[in-house]
């Protein structure tokens, strides 16, 4: 059983909130999935976002594997985002 704290809902919304930010400030560039991953651990940590699975400290980006299976994957279910070419996330037009 994974069990998060904060709640899942919780750490969905923060990411949503980031993922935002991020193409709010980035309109016109495609900016690659990898990119966002990086932005997304360090914005946690700077943010000093602690997210326990289990008891243990773990990142953004395992808690995103074990609930989404990937970045792309969250994104097509949580935001308005689209993916280019598997590999740029561009706005919804």
């Amino acid at each position: 059983m994974k069990l998060y704290n904060p709640d899942k809902a919780v750490i969905d919304k923060e990411l949503i909130k980031i993922i935002d930010d991020i193409m709010q400030d980035n309109k016109n560039i495609y900016i690659p999935i990898s990119e966002i991953a990086i932005i997304l651990k360090y914005s946690f940590h700077y943010n000093n976002i602690k997210i326990y699975k289990n008891n243990k400290v773990r990142n953004i980006i395992t808690f995103i594997k074990d609930n989404y299976n990937s970045i792309s994957k969250f994104l097509k279910q949580k935001t308005n985002y689209q993916i280019h070419n598997n590999d740029f996330v561009i706005c919804k037009s």
